[in-house]
């Protein structure tokens, strides 16, 4: 079947042919063209020698329209540009883009890079500077960012910001949700503009293969859709694979698809920061202006940086409002546990304090069922129909936490429960089918804005949106979707409910021998590693978890006096152990198993205050922990080391200005691991401590470029 090419597709360039169905067949790093607005070379690193040029390279860099480029050395085009390039590839690794400004038929920005490939690729633009307001504006902005207490002025305050520095007609805050599809979060436009405030987009608007290059290329710039694409020579032949990866080109053509989908929104230019957190893409800083605006490098640079900035803040923020969560969940299993130690009954605990379990996921009910037996708490579906999930989640899922915010649409069986909890999240408490954890939410019935029909057509030929009015979708028989936040908040609630669980279950083995096979059953089904001795300090009981964590060595043994052996601190293991069997003294502490460091609760088991019948013993392996405290301890000295070499070749003023701007973005960076490292979800920490040194090792690398450009733009006016 035959394509209709696309009004943007009717030059030389190739994307590769895709469908709605499969936008990653689009290949957008492999356009094989540019932007017009300026130029590029391919540069062989051994010989300087030029291999691939754009085809308006000659006129753009010599102003020699009739001449070619391809096959020249670089020294010939420019000794200046030349030695640059050889210092360049002398820093590869350490500073993998540079930039340099130069004179040709023009004034004119070089950026540098190494492709993928090998290949090096040089791109030239219209030299711009910065005016030297922007630079207080900066400053300014900087500490508007690091102010920001909440997400939603945070995002408020960057519209604003953008829109000040660049002048776009808007500009908005375009964050990804949970399931993929995008909403306008913040928005500031011209009063003559459609606002675009709250609209959402489904994920298919910005297919994967676009979202991983947003990650990879911060800025990217459209200066006017209405461009004819330039290609670049020689082309390899259709199906071959040296094809030069454009990944990193500032001026790599767009997507045809992507320019109509423009055109059809009344846009003209574009200019898209991305925000990224750690390693995931949370939303872009999107600008669009209706007649042409071209954004030189030394601006997105800037824009580059209030991004990075902005993407650290918002690190924060989450990880503020997270840690609140989780303190709260710490609280809530202490509450539990001194429960167990005062009356043995924990489950009206659950019930009395219902509030520290529901409100952390917006949920109106929940529902435990352990032991053959079923807690209901708040509003909670019957116990029939709680039943029926219980069965279906055991056939259907895995035995990992399973959430669903229309359970009805899922399966109609739950129509009727949908009907009032449509919103499920269910985590399993044990290997032991039907063992769950269950929150339900409330029907959310709501409208949602979508900027255009969110549903569209699959078929053989790629097309972009064509409509952009407001069009209405409302939601019933659904709850409020559940976010990666209330997902974590979910597995440490769980996870502090199994370990309560295991402690009773340990203690009714002591007391309830005649259901002694089921609680064999409940133990030795638990993740968390669990000893039972009798009064004696016999072992009658370990689980599978008890077993791998500290039989690394040699058989399991019959004692608990035998214990201290396996731990690295034999001698102090030795006394507490002995202080457990002998005056009945609790240890709750840690030690160090084969490297890793465990947390250790032996508690003797004492009915009617006189008679001992055992003892357990629970262990935790926190080594997660001890990887957190070590990140907690290392994050300062990592950043500064990382960044302190970079304003080496910075003098003067500059100089002045570059330690200005750094303390402040380190301030920004201190508060947002503060806030990170506050949590109790340690597995987490070290991940999102290195997302903030690599945040500001690239803020502080893009200042010093900003700094070291605008300086080589001043030394050539003075010329």
């Amino acid at each position: 079947m035959s394509r209709r090419v696309l009004p943007f597709e009717r030059s030389s360039t190739r994307f590769g042919r895709a469908d709605l169905s499969n936008c990653e067949r689009e290949k957008i790093h492999l356009p094989g063209s540019i932007q017009p607005h300026g130029a590029l070379l391919v540069v062989d690193e051994s010989a300087l020698t030029i291999t691939h040029a754009s085809q308006n390279a000659a006129e753009f860099l010599t102003g020699n329209a009739l001449g070619t480029v391809i096959g020249r050395s670089l020294t010939d085009l420019s000794p200046e540009l030349a030695t640059s390039f050889a210092g360049a590839a002398a820093r590869n690794g350490i500073h993998p883009r540079v930039a340099t400004q130069c004179e040709l038929s023009q004034p004119v920005d070089c950026l540098m890079h190494q492709a993928s490939t090998g290949q090096w690729v040089l791109e030239f633009e219209p030299a711009e500077a910065l005016e030297p307001s922007l630079t207080s504006l900066l400053q300014q902005g900087i500490n508007d960012i690091t102010n920001a207490a909440s997400l939603q002025s945070l995002c408020d305050t960057v519209t604003g910001l953008f829109s000040a520095l660049f002048g776009y007609d808007r500009v908005m805050v375009y964050r990804f949700a949970f399931e993929g599809h995008g909403e306008v979060f913040a928005e500031k436009c011209e009063a003559d503009m459609e606002a675009y405030l709250g609209n959402h987009y489904p994920a298919s608007d910005i297919p994967q293969i676009a979202r991983d290059l947003y990650k990879q290329t911060r800025v990217r710039m459209l200066p006017d859709v209405n461009y004819q694409p330039c290609a670049v020579r020689p082309r390899a032949a259709v199906g071959e694979l040296d094809d030069l990866d454009m990944t990193h080109c500032h001026l790599r053509s767009m997507s045809p698809v992507h320019r109509q989908y423009l055109t059809n929104m009344g846009v003209q230019a574009t200019m898209v920061a991305s925000l990224v957190c750690g390693e995931k893409l949370w939303g872009l800083i999107t600008c669009h202006h209706q007649s042409a605006r071209y954004m030189g490098y030394e601006r997105r640079l800037l824009a580059e940086l209030l991004a990075e900035i902005t993407a650290t803040r918002i690190a924060a923020l989450e990880g503020l409002s997270r840690a609140r969560a989780e303190k709260g969940v710490q609280q809530f299993e202490q509450s539990l546990i001194e429960a167990i130690s005062q009356d043995g009954d924990w489950t009206s605990t659950l019930v009395n304090q219902s509030n520290k379990l529901l409100r952390p996921l917006d949920a109106i009910g929940a529902a435990l069922t352990h032991d053959n037996q079923m807690l209901r708490i708040g509003t909670a579906p019957s116990e029939a129909d709680i039943s029926a999930l219980t069965r279906w989640l055991n056939k259907k899922h895995d035995g990992t936490l399973y959430f669903n915010s229309a359970i009805g649409y899922e399966d109609p069986q739950f129509e009727t429960l949908a009907a009032v909890t449509p919103g499920i999240l269910a985590f399993p408490l044990s290997s032991v089918p039907g063992e769950y954890l269950i929150w339900f939410r409330p029907e959310r019935v709501r409208t949602i804005c979508w900027g255009g029909v969110p549903d569209k057509p699959t078929g053989e030929e790629l097309t972009p949106r064509t409509s952009f009015a407001k069009w209405k979708q409302e939601l019933q028989n659904t709850s409020e979707h559940f976010n990666e936040s209330s997902l974590a908040v979910a597995q440490l609630i769980a996870a502090s409910i199994i370990d309560v669980i295991q402690q009773f279950h340990a203690m009714r083995v002591m007391i309830a021998h005649d259901h002694l096979e089921t609680l064999t059953d409940q133990i030795s089904g638990s993740e968390l590693p669990a000893l039972i001795a009798d009064a004696d300090g016999k072992i009658l009981l370990r689980n599978k978890a008890f077993d791998n964590l500290l039989w690394t060595d040699g058989p399991p043994i019959p004692h608990v006096s035998d214990l201290p052996r396996y731990f690295e601190e034999q001698a102090f293991a030795s006394q507490y152990l002995m202080a457990l069997l002998q005056r009945q003294q609790p240890w709750h502490g840690s030690a160090t198993l084969d490297g890793r460091q465990v947390l250790i609760r032996a508690d003797a088991v004492i009915k009617n205050g006189n008679r001992l019948l055992g003892y357990v013993i629970l262990l935790t392996d926190i080594s997660d922990r001890q990887m957190a405290d070590n990140a907690r301890r290392r994050f300062p000295k990592n950043t500064l080391d990382q960044i302190g070499d970079i304003s080496d070749d910075i003098d003067g003023p500059s100089k002045l200005l570059y330690e200005s701007l750094l303390q402040a973005v380190v301030e920004n960076a201190q508060l947002a691991a503060m806030e990170i490292t506050d949590g109790i979800d340690v597995k987490r920490i070290p991940t999102m401590l290195e997302g903030v040194e690599a945040s500001v090792t690239r803020t502080s690398k893009l200042i010093g470029d900003l700094i070291r450009h605008a300086e080589v733009s001043t030394d050539k006016k003075q010329q």
